[in-house]
Protein backbone atom coordinates (compact mmCIF):
# COMPACT_ATOMS: atom_id res chain seq x y z
CA UNK A 1 0.00 0.00 0.00
CA UNK A 2 1.28 3.27 -1.04
CA UNK A 3 -0.26 7.10 0.12
CA UNK A 4 0.79 10.50 -0.69
CA UNK A 5 -0.86 13.39 -1.67
CA UNK A 6 -4.47 12.84 -2.22
CA UNK A 7 -5.21 10.19 -0.35
CA UNK A 8 -7.94 9.77 1.66
CA UNK A 9 -7.66 9.83 5.09
CA UNK A 10 -9.54 9.78 8.45
CA UNK A 11 -8.96 9.30 12.25
CA UNK A 12 -9.51 6.29 13.10
CA UNK A 13 -12.30 6.53 16.05
CA UNK A 14 -13.93 10.06 14.91
CA UNK A 15 -13.67 9.03 11.35
CA UNK A 16 -14.27 12.40 9.60
CA UNK A 17 -13.24 11.81 5.88
CA UNK A 18 -10.50 14.29 4.15
CA UNK A 19 -7.78 14.75 1.83
CA UNK A 20 -3.94 13.84 2.70
CA UNK A 21 -2.30 17.56 1.57
CA UNK A 22 1.07 17.07 1.33
CA UNK A 23 4.18 15.64 3.33
CA UNK A 24 6.01 17.72 5.76
CA UNK A 25 9.22 17.40 7.30
CA UNK A 26 12.48 18.58 9.56
CA UNK A 27 14.76 21.29 8.34
CA UNK A 28 17.28 18.68 8.94
CA UNK A 29 17.64 16.67 5.66
CA UNK A 30 18.99 13.28 8.04
CA UNK A 31 16.06 13.26 9.82
CA UNK A 32 14.03 10.77 8.35
CA UNK A 33 10.62 11.53 9.89
CA UNK A 34 7.63 12.58 7.99
CA UNK A 35 4.25 14.09 8.38
CA UNK A 36 1.46 14.08 6.44
CA UNK A 37 -0.69 17.48 6.43
CA UNK A 38 -4.35 17.62 6.86
CA UNK A 39 -6.56 20.33 7.92
CA UNK A 40 -7.13 19.86 11.88
CA UNK A 41 -11.20 19.11 11.20
CA UNK A 42 -9.78 15.79 8.95
CA UNK A 43 -7.30 14.50 11.45
CA UNK A 44 -8.98 15.42 14.69
CA UNK A 45 -12.88 16.39 14.15
CA UNK A 46 -14.56 18.48 16.90
CA UNK A 47 -11.04 18.26 19.01
CA UNK A 48 -12.00 15.17 20.89
CA UNK A 49 -8.29 13.43 19.46
CA UNK A 50 -5.50 12.99 21.58
CA UNK A 51 -1.58 13.06 20.85
CA UNK A 52 -0.81 9.62 19.00
CA UNK A 53 -3.96 8.57 17.65
CA UNK A 54 -3.96 6.65 14.71
CA UNK A 55 -4.65 8.12 11.54
CA UNK A 56 -5.95 5.75 8.50
CA UNK A 57 -5.68 5.91 5.22
CA UNK A 58 -7.81 3.86 2.74
CA UNK A 59 -6.54 1.37 0.58
CA UNK A 60 -7.31 0.23 -2.80
CA UNK A 61 -9.98 -2.62 -1.64
CA UNK A 62 -11.76 0.27 0.07
CA UNK A 63 -10.41 -1.13 3.68
CA UNK A 64 -8.86 1.43 6.08
CA UNK A 65 -5.56 0.76 7.55
CA UNK A 66 -3.14 3.02 10.00
CA UNK A 67 -0.64 4.88 8.39
CA UNK A 68 0.26 7.87 10.53
CA UNK A 69 -0.14 9.08 14.40
CA UNK A 70 -1.50 12.43 15.17
CA UNK A 71 1.11 14.94 16.40
CA UNK A 72 -0.15 18.43 16.60
CA UNK A 73 -3.01 20.88 15.79
CA UNK A 74 -4.89 23.74 15.66
CA UNK A 75 -7.49 24.31 17.63
CA UNK A 76 -11.26 24.87 16.26
CA UNK A 77 -13.48 26.63 18.12
CA UNK A 78 -15.87 29.28 18.45
CA UNK A 79 -13.70 31.30 21.33
CA UNK A 80 -11.86 33.35 18.63
CA UNK A 81 -13.36 36.46 18.26
CA UNK A 82 -11.36 37.64 15.53
CA UNK A 83 -11.87 34.89 13.53
CA UNK A 84 -9.89 31.64 12.88
CA UNK A 85 -6.38 32.06 10.99
CA UNK A 86 -4.87 28.24 10.51
CA UNK A 87 -6.91 25.11 10.25
CA UNK A 88 -4.26 22.17 9.93
CA UNK A 89 -2.83 19.19 11.98
CA UNK A 90 -0.09 17.03 11.53
CA UNK A 91 0.35 13.25 11.94
CA UNK A 92 3.72 11.32 11.98
CA UNK A 93 3.56 8.82 9.29
CA UNK A 94 5.00 5.36 10.17
CA UNK A 95 8.34 4.18 8.36
CA UNK A 96 6.74 1.98 6.06
CA UNK A 97 4.62 5.10 4.26
CA UNK A 98 7.28 7.61 4.87
CA UNK A 99 9.75 6.88 2.13
CA UNK A 100 8.63 6.41 -1.38
CA UNK A 101 5.42 8.12 -0.99
CA UNK A 102 3.49 8.94 -4.11
CA UNK A 103 0.43 11.58 -5.30
CA UNK A 104 -2.17 9.26 -6.11
CA UNK A 105 -4.35 9.56 -9.61
CA UNK A 106 -4.18 13.40 -10.66
CA UNK A 107 -3.19 14.85 -7.33
CA UNK A 108 0.28 16.44 -7.26
CA UNK A 109 3.39 16.63 -5.45
CA UNK A 110 4.31 20.33 -4.15
CA UNK A 111 7.85 21.64 -6.34
CA UNK A 112 8.30 24.49 -3.84
CA UNK A 113 6.83 26.98 -2.21
CA UNK A 114 4.45 29.69 -3.83
CA UNK A 115 6.06 33.09 -2.65
CA UNK A 116 2.69 34.38 -2.12
CA UNK A 117 -1.22 34.46 -3.49
CA UNK A 118 -2.92 37.08 -5.52
CA UNK A 119 -6.26 38.24 -7.04
CA UNK A 120 -6.16 36.13 -10.65
CA UNK A 121 -3.63 33.59 -9.46
CA UNK A 122 -4.59 30.65 -11.64
CA UNK A 123 -4.61 27.67 -8.86
CA UNK A 124 -5.22 23.29 -9.23
CA UNK A 125 -6.29 21.09 -6.44
CA UNK A 126 -7.20 17.98 -6.13
CA UNK A 127 -9.65 16.32 -3.81
CA UNK A 128 -10.35 12.77 -2.39
CA UNK A 129 -13.71 13.02 -2.89
CA UNK A 130 -13.91 14.92 -5.70
CA UNK A 131 -11.00 12.64 -7.46
CA UNK A 132 -10.19 15.18 -9.98
CA UNK A 133 -7.76 17.95 -11.00
CA UNK A 134 -9.37 21.18 -11.20
CA UNK A 135 -8.43 24.56 -12.20
CA UNK A 136 -9.64 27.43 -10.51
CA UNK A 137 -8.59 31.01 -9.75
CA UNK A 138 -7.64 33.59 -6.47
CA UNK A 139 -11.13 35.56 -6.01
CA UNK A 140 -9.31 37.32 -2.50
CA UNK A 141 -5.81 36.87 -1.20
CA UNK A 142 -6.78 38.13 2.35
CA UNK A 143 -10.31 37.11 3.06
CA UNK A 144 -12.99 36.52 5.89
CA UNK A 145 -16.03 34.75 6.09
CA UNK A 146 -18.17 32.01 7.78
CA UNK A 147 -17.07 28.70 7.38
CA UNK A 148 -19.44 25.32 8.81
CA UNK A 149 -17.55 23.64 11.56
CA UNK A 150 -18.08 21.12 14.42
CA UNK A 151 -17.62 22.72 17.72
CA UNK A 152 -14.63 21.00 20.21
CA UNK A 153 -16.40 19.28 22.95
CA UNK A 154 -19.65 20.81 23.03
CA UNK A 155 -21.29 17.98 21.29
CA UNK A 156 -23.23 19.97 18.98
CA UNK A 157 -23.10 19.13 15.24
CA UNK A 158 -22.38 22.11 13.80
CA UNK A 159 -22.11 26.10 14.06
CA UNK A 160 -20.95 28.96 11.34
CA UNK A 161 -17.36 30.18 12.18
CA UNK A 162 -15.45 33.22 11.13
CA UNK A 163 -12.28 32.41 9.58
CA UNK A 164 -9.51 35.32 8.75
CA UNK A 165 -6.80 35.90 6.58
CA UNK A 166 -8.10 33.33 4.01
CA UNK A 167 -7.15 32.45 0.64
CA UNK A 168 -10.42 32.45 -1.18
CA UNK A 169 -10.85 30.30 -4.65
CA UNK A 170 -13.30 29.36 -7.33
CA UNK A 171 -14.49 30.06 -10.75
CA UNK A 172 -16.05 33.07 -12.05
CA UNK A 173 -18.43 32.22 -14.51
CA UNK A 174 -20.65 35.36 -14.24
CA UNK A 175 -20.20 35.06 -10.78
CA UNK A 176 -18.31 32.77 -8.07
CA UNK A 177 -18.36 29.13 -7.43
CA UNK A 178 -16.74 26.48 -5.04
CA UNK A 179 -14.83 24.22 -7.02
CA UNK A 180 -14.57 21.54 -4.21
CA UNK A 181 -16.83 19.39 -2.14
CA UNK A 182 -16.89 17.56 1.30
CA UNK A 183 -14.25 15.26 2.08
CA UNK A 184 -11.75 17.35 -0.15
CA UNK A 185 -10.78 19.42 3.16
CA UNK A 186 -6.93 19.36 3.64
CA UNK A 187 -6.32 18.91 -0.24
CA UNK A 188 -3.33 20.83 -1.32
CA UNK A 189 -3.88 23.80 -3.53
CA UNK A 190 -0.94 24.43 -5.77
CA UNK A 191 -0.25 27.05 -7.91
CA UNK A 192 0.08 26.55 -12.23
CA UNK A 193 4.21 25.66 -11.84
CA UNK A 194 2.95 23.52 -8.72
CA UNK A 195 4.47 25.48 -6.20
CA UNK A 196 2.53 24.77 -2.78
CA UNK A 197 -0.04 28.22 -2.50
CA UNK A 198 -2.42 26.62 0.91
CA UNK A 199 -4.32 23.94 2.42
CA UNK A 200 -7.98 23.37 1.42
CA UNK A 201 -9.85 23.92 4.61
CA UNK A 202 -13.86 24.18 2.97
CA UNK A 203 -15.74 26.09 1.01
CA UNK A 204 -18.01 28.96 2.61
CA UNK A 205 -21.39 28.69 4.61
CA UNK A 206 -24.79 28.65 3.05
CA UNK A 207 -25.12 31.88 4.84
CA UNK A 208 -22.03 33.78 3.43
CA UNK A 209 -22.53 36.17 0.68
CA UNK A 210 -20.01 34.48 -1.61
CA UNK A 211 -19.88 30.92 -2.74
CA UNK A 212 -15.74 29.88 -2.70
CA UNK A 213 -13.54 27.76 -1.48
CA UNK A 214 -11.18 28.53 1.06
CA UNK A 215 -7.79 27.45 1.98
CA UNK A 216 -5.01 28.76 4.63
CA UNK A 217 -2.08 29.59 3.23
CA UNK A 218 0.43 27.34 3.00
CA UNK A 219 3.57 29.98 4.67
CA UNK A 220 1.33 30.48 7.93
CA UNK A 221 1.03 26.35 8.20
CA UNK A 222 4.94 25.96 8.13
CA UNK A 223 5.79 28.61 10.19
CA UNK A 224 3.34 26.88 13.14
CA UNK A 225 4.26 23.59 12.78
CA UNK A 226 8.22 24.34 12.19
CA UNK A 227 8.47 22.11 9.13
CA UNK A 228 9.09 22.58 5.39
CA UNK A 229 7.82 20.94 2.48
CA UNK A 230 9.00 17.31 1.33
CA UNK A 231 9.08 17.72 -2.43
CA UNK A 232 9.60 13.87 -2.28
CA UNK A 233 12.71 11.51 -3.89
CA UNK A 234 13.79 11.87 -7.01
CA UNK A 235 10.53 13.88 -7.67
CA UNK A 236 10.64 15.77 -11.77
CA UNK A 237 10.01 19.49 -11.32
CA UNK A 238 7.00 19.86 -13.77
CA UNK A 239 7.48 22.11 -17.15
CA UNK A 240 7.69 26.21 -16.07
CA UNK A 241 8.31 25.30 -12.36
CA UNK A 242 9.75 28.91 -12.32
CA UNK A 243 12.64 30.05 -10.22
CA UNK A 244 11.52 29.19 -6.62
CA UNK A 245 12.10 25.59 -7.12
CA UNK A 246 15.89 24.25 -6.20
CA UNK A 247 16.79 21.52 -8.77
CA UNK A 248 15.84 17.92 -7.15
CA UNK A 249 19.09 16.62 -5.86
CA UNK A 250 19.38 12.55 -5.59
CA UNK A 251 17.38 10.15 -4.34
CA UNK A 252 19.39 9.16 -1.74
CA UNK A 253 19.00 13.09 -0.48
CA UNK A 254 15.08 14.06 -0.86
CA UNK A 255 14.78 17.95 -1.56
CA UNK A 256 13.57 20.60 0.72
CA UNK A 257 11.65 23.26 -1.21
CA UNK A 258 11.14 26.55 1.19
CA UNK A 259 11.28 30.15 0.35
CA UNK A 260 14.29 30.43 1.91
CA UNK A 261 15.99 30.66 -1.49
CA UNK A 262 14.00 33.61 -3.03
CA UNK A 263 14.71 36.01 0.60
CA UNK A 264 18.14 34.85 0.36
CA UNK A 265 18.35 36.43 -3.10
CA UNK A 266 16.32 39.42 -2.36
CA UNK A 267 18.77 39.96 0.28
CA UNK A 268 21.81 39.54 -1.82
CA UNK A 269 20.65 41.67 -4.81
CA UNK A 270 18.66 44.39 -2.77
CA UNK A 271 19.26 44.02 0.96
CA UNK A 272 15.58 43.93 1.76
CA UNK A 273 12.71 41.46 3.16
CA UNK A 274 10.56 39.94 0.23
CA UNK A 275 8.43 38.19 1.61
CA UNK A 276 6.37 40.59 3.84
CA UNK A 277 5.90 42.62 0.63
CA UNK A 278 4.56 39.44 -1.07
CA UNK A 279 1.93 39.86 1.38
CA UNK A 280 -1.73 41.96 1.68
CA UNK A 281 -0.53 44.73 3.82
CA UNK A 282 -1.40 48.53 4.41
CA UNK A 283 -0.15 51.63 6.17
CA UNK A 284 -2.09 53.54 8.52
CA UNK A 285 -4.76 51.16 7.59
CA UNK A 286 -5.40 52.96 4.15
CA UNK A 287 -5.79 50.36 1.50
CA UNK A 288 -4.38 47.28 1.44
CA UNK A 289 -1.64 45.88 -1.62
CA UNK A 290 0.91 43.68 -2.21
CA UNK A 291 4.30 42.81 -4.81
CA UNK A 292 2.78 39.94 -7.43
CA UNK A 293 4.44 38.41 -10.37
CA UNK A 294 1.99 41.33 -12.16
CA UNK A 295 3.00 43.81 -10.24
CA UNK A 296 1.47 45.77 -7.14
CA UNK A 297 -2.11 44.61 -6.71
CA UNK A 298 -4.71 47.01 -4.54
CA UNK A 299 -6.93 44.04 -4.12
CA UNK A 300 -7.90 42.72 -6.83
CA UNK A 301 -6.93 45.40 -9.15
CA UNK A 302 -3.85 45.72 -11.12
CA UNK A 303 -3.23 49.90 -11.93
CA UNK A 304 -1.99 50.55 -15.32
CA UNK A 305 -2.24 54.00 -17.41
CA UNK A 306 -3.83 52.18 -20.11
CA UNK A 307 -3.40 51.37 -23.26
CA UNK A 308 0.39 50.03 -24.52
CA UNK A 309 3.47 50.76 -22.19
CA UNK A 310 4.81 53.42 -24.66
CA UNK A 311 6.73 55.59 -22.33
CA UNK A 312 7.88 52.97 -19.74
CA UNK A 313 8.98 51.00 -23.31
CA UNK A 314 10.79 54.49 -24.67
CA UNK A 315 12.45 55.12 -21.18
CA UNK A 316 14.21 51.72 -21.10
CA UNK A 317 14.65 51.70 -24.19
CA UNK A 318 16.62 55.54 -24.11
CA UNK A 319 17.93 54.91 -20.51
CA UNK A 320 18.19 51.31 -19.28
CA UNK A 321 21.75 50.92 -19.45
CA UNK A 322 22.18 53.77 -17.03
CA UNK A 323 19.37 52.71 -15.14
CA UNK A 324 21.14 49.20 -14.61
CA UNK A 325 24.61 50.55 -13.61
CA UNK A 326 23.11 52.67 -11.59
CA UNK A 327 20.80 49.78 -9.67
CA UNK A 328 23.70 47.47 -9.62
CA UNK A 329 25.91 50.51 -7.85
CA UNK A 330 23.26 51.20 -5.32
CA UNK A 331 21.20 47.89 -5.07
CA UNK A 332 18.28 49.32 -6.31
CA UNK A 333 15.29 47.39 -8.68
CA UNK A 334 15.07 48.68 -11.76
CA UNK A 335 11.27 49.15 -11.66
CA UNK A 336 11.84 51.36 -9.14
CA UNK A 337 13.99 53.68 -10.77
CA UNK A 338 12.04 53.50 -14.25
CA UNK A 339 8.65 53.99 -12.30
CA UNK A 340 10.22 57.07 -10.66
CA UNK A 341 11.51 58.60 -13.95
CA UNK A 342 8.16 58.19 -15.21
CA UNK A 343 5.95 59.37 -12.74
CA UNK A 344 8.53 62.52 -12.06
CA UNK A 345 9.19 63.96 -15.72
CA UNK A 346 8.09 61.19 -18.25
CA UNK A 347 11.24 60.42 -19.62
CA UNK A 348 12.66 64.03 -20.45
CA UNK A 349 16.10 64.86 -18.81
CA UNK A 350 15.83 68.33 -19.35
CA UNK A 351 12.93 68.52 -16.97
CA UNK A 352 12.96 71.57 -14.39
CA UNK A 353 10.41 71.86 -11.71
CA UNK A 354 10.59 75.11 -9.20
CA UNK A 355 9.50 73.60 -5.75
CA UNK A 356 6.69 76.10 -3.33
CA UNK A 357 9.60 76.66 -1.27
CA UNK A 358 11.68 78.19 -4.05
CA UNK A 359 14.03 75.30 -4.74
CA UNK A 360 14.51 73.47 -7.75
CA UNK A 361 14.32 69.82 -8.87
CA UNK A 362 16.34 69.05 -12.30
CA UNK A 363 16.39 66.17 -14.83
CA UNK A 364 14.74 63.24 -15.48
CA UNK A 365 14.36 61.89 -11.62
CA UNK A 366 13.53 65.38 -10.82
CA UNK A 367 16.02 65.38 -7.82
CA UNK A 368 16.43 68.69 -5.76
CA UNK A 369 20.00 69.99 -6.64
CA UNK A 370 20.40 70.45 -2.40
CA UNK A 371 18.98 66.56 -2.31
CA UNK A 372 21.55 65.55 -5.62
CA UNK A 373 24.52 67.47 -3.62
CA UNK A 374 23.85 65.26 -0.34
CA UNK A 375 23.18 61.63 -1.55
CA UNK A 376 26.57 62.65 -4.07
CA UNK A 377 28.53 63.78 -1.52
CA UNK A 378 29.25 66.38 -3.91
CA UNK A 379 28.50 70.14 -3.06
CA UNK A 380 29.62 71.67 -6.46
CA UNK A 381 26.57 70.04 -8.38
CA UNK A 382 23.83 72.30 -9.64
CA UNK A 383 21.56 71.85 -12.77
CA UNK A 384 23.99 71.56 -15.43
CA UNK A 385 25.20 68.47 -13.85
CA UNK A 386 21.57 67.01 -12.95
CA UNK A 387 20.25 67.30 -16.83
CA UNK A 388 22.73 64.82 -17.90
CA UNK A 389 20.68 61.68 -17.64
CA UNK A 390 23.37 58.91 -16.20
CA UNK A 391 23.58 61.76 -13.72
CA UNK A 392 20.32 62.39 -12.80
CA UNK A 393 19.91 58.53 -12.84
CA UNK A 394 22.60 58.24 -10.16
CA UNK A 395 21.21 61.05 -8.00
CA UNK A 396 17.60 59.89 -7.40
CA UNK A 397 18.81 56.21 -7.05
CA UNK A 398 21.01 57.12 -3.99
CA UNK A 399 18.34 58.78 -2.80
CA UNK A 400 16.02 55.72 -2.89
CA UNK A 401 19.21 53.26 -1.77
CA UNK A 402 19.35 56.06 1.06
CA UNK A 403 15.82 55.66 2.31
CA UNK A 404 15.86 51.88 2.16
CA UNK A 405 15.95 51.07 6.01
CA UNK A 406 12.49 53.04 6.05
CA UNK A 407 10.82 52.17 2.45
CA UNK A 408 11.56 47.95 2.49
CA UNK A 409 11.43 49.41 -1.23
CA UNK A 410 7.79 48.53 -1.01
CA UNK A 411 7.14 50.56 -4.26
CA UNK A 412 4.16 52.52 -2.48
CA UNK A 413 6.57 53.61 0.11
CA UNK A 414 9.14 54.34 -2.13
CA UNK A 415 7.09 56.29 -4.27
CA UNK A 416 5.67 58.07 -0.71
CA UNK A 417 9.11 59.01 0.64
CA UNK A 418 10.56 60.41 -2.69
CA UNK A 419 7.34 62.37 -2.67
CA UNK A 420 6.99 63.48 0.67
CA UNK A 421 10.75 62.99 2.22
CA UNK A 422 9.51 61.14 4.65
CA UNK A 423 7.09 58.37 5.55
CA UNK A 424 4.17 59.76 7.66
CA UNK A 425 0.53 59.41 7.51
CA UNK A 426 -2.00 61.64 5.92
CA UNK A 427 -5.87 60.84 5.69
CA UNK A 428 -6.86 62.68 2.35
CA UNK A 429 -6.37 59.78 0.19
CA UNK A 430 -6.79 56.23 -0.03
CA UNK A 431 -2.90 55.12 0.65
CA UNK A 432 -2.95 57.23 4.00
CA UNK A 433 0.62 58.19 3.47
CA UNK A 434 1.43 62.01 3.38
CA UNK A 435 1.76 62.98 -0.49
CA UNK A 436 1.02 65.17 -3.41
CA UNK A 437 -2.72 64.84 -3.94
CA UNK A 438 -4.34 66.28 -7.24
CA UNK A 439 -6.85 64.53 -9.69
CA UNK A 440 -4.79 61.39 -8.52
CA UNK A 441 -2.24 61.37 -6.17
CA UNK A 442 1.72 60.68 -6.68
CA UNK A 443 1.52 57.23 -5.27
CA UNK A 444 -1.17 56.33 -7.77
CA UNK A 445 0.82 57.57 -10.68
CA UNK A 446 3.86 55.44 -9.65
CA UNK A 447 2.00 52.30 -9.06
CA UNK A 448 0.71 52.49 -12.36
CA UNK A 449 4.44 53.06 -13.78
CA UNK A 450 5.61 50.71 -11.86
CA UNK A 451 3.06 47.91 -13.49
CA UNK A 452 3.24 49.33 -16.84
CA UNK A 453 7.18 48.04 -16.40
CA UNK A 454 6.07 44.69 -15.44
CA UNK A 455 3.52 44.53 -18.36
CA UNK A 456 6.67 45.80 -20.99
CA UNK A 457 9.07 43.41 -19.05
CA UNK A 458 6.62 40.68 -20.11
CA UNK A 459 6.51 41.74 -23.44
CA UNK A 460 9.88 41.85 -23.80
CA UNK A 461 12.16 40.97 -21.59
CA UNK A 462 14.96 43.48 -20.63
CA UNK A 463 18.50 42.74 -20.75
CA UNK A 464 19.39 43.46 -17.17
CA UNK A 465 22.92 44.84 -17.91
CA UNK A 466 25.82 43.23 -15.51
CA UNK A 467 22.62 41.51 -13.11
CA UNK A 468 21.13 44.78 -12.04
CA UNK A 469 18.22 43.70 -9.38
CA UNK A 470 15.38 43.30 -10.41
CA UNK A 471 11.50 42.95 -9.01
CA UNK A 472 10.67 41.45 -12.47
CA UNK A 473 13.30 38.79 -12.48
CA UNK A 474 12.88 37.82 -8.84
CA UNK A 475 9.12 36.78 -9.35
CA UNK A 476 9.05 35.14 -12.40
CA UNK A 477 12.38 33.14 -12.09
Amino acid sequence: MQIGPGTRIRHADLQEIGTLGCVLRQRDLADPRRYLLSAAHVLNPGGFGRRGDLIEAEDEGGGWKPVAELVDWTAINGLVPDGLLIDAAIAEMRPEFATGWQPVAQALRPVAMAPSAFPGMDLRVYGAVSQQLVEAEVQSSDGSILLDYRLEQSGLPLFAMKVRGQIFYGRNLGGWQAVTQGGDSGALVVDAQGRAVGLHIGSTSATAELNVSVCTPMQRILDKFGLVLDVGQGAPAPAGSGGFAAPLPAASAPAVATTDSLSEAARVAMGVRILPLLEPHNYNGGASWQLTPRGVMLGAELPRTGGQPQTVARVWTQFGRAICQSARSNKVPVELIVATICTESLGDPEASRVEPDGRRSVGLMQTLIDTARVVMRDPTIDATWLVRPENSIDAGTAYIANERRHSAFDPPQVAAIYNAGSLRPAHDNRWRFAQYVGSRTHVDSFVEWFNDCFAYFDSTPPDLVGGAPSFWKLLKG
